[in-house]
């Protein structure tokens, strides 16, 4: 076999390998324990993504019930997000939380909400960031990974004001906002 063979052969044995590992991200960190009195609050994952893009730089953690909500985050979220995110307002009976990560130097970058959890009126939300693994082929890219997710307004007290409190898995603040609860 020839040596550019051989090196085609190595880089698709390496992508598959890399496409084949589970994603830690989707792993819920076994030392994030619920304390008595806490509740784990059920949602779905509206879009996960990384779009390439140099705009917006800072990161963004922010709950979301109205479409002026959207308007406040106008090019501080990837435009993406906030399409997606206004066509799912519109049709769906939900409160939505996003983590938008800030700009990354790289591919390979994803965030995640692990969970939910609620002590009262204070809900807090679990989010992680994914970095690329060692020796994992990147691309010199600038992307902007983020997670919108819904939490159906059933599972939520209507009318309550309640805090929700974005923390990494270590329970470092990242960002928090009091919302009504529609």
């Amino acid at each position: 076999m020839s040596l550019v063979r051989c090196i085609a052969a190595l880089v698709i044995a390496a992508i598959f390998c890399v496409s084949c590992v589970e994603n830690p991200s989707t792993q819920v960190n076994p030392t994030q324990q619920i304390t008595p009195g806490q509740e784990s609050l059920p949602f779905h994952v509206v879009e996960q993504a990384a779009p390439l893009g140099d705009n917006p730089k800072e990161a963004v953690y922010k709950v979301i019930t109205t479409t002026s909500d959207w308007d406040v985050l106008n090019t501080r979220v990837p435009t993406s997000a906030m399409e997606t995110g206004k066509a799912a307002l519109a049709s769906d009976k939900a409160l939505y939380l996003l983590a938008f990560a800030g700009i990354k130097g790289t591919s390979g970058y994803s965030v995640n909400i692990t969970t939910i959890h609620q002590a009262g009126s204070q809900y807090t939300v679990v989010v992680s960031e994914t970095k690329p693994a060692e020796g994992a082929i990147i691309e010199p890219a600038m992307t902007l990974p983020y997670i919108l997710v819904g939490v159906p307004l059933t599972e939520l007290p209507h009318g309550e004001n309640a805090i929700f409190v974005f923390t990494n898995p270590q329970g470092t603040i990242l960002g928090q906002g009091e919302v009504q609860i529609p």
